[in-house]
């Protein structure tokens, strides 16, 4: 079972990237 903040740092991981990758 994945904690749920588990998942909520995945996913701000991920919104991260795509800020980093756009600039």
């Amino acid at each position: 079972v994945i904690p749920d903040s588990l998942t909520t740092l995945s996913e701000f991981i991920s919104q991260m990237e795509l800020m980093l990758s756009a600039y």
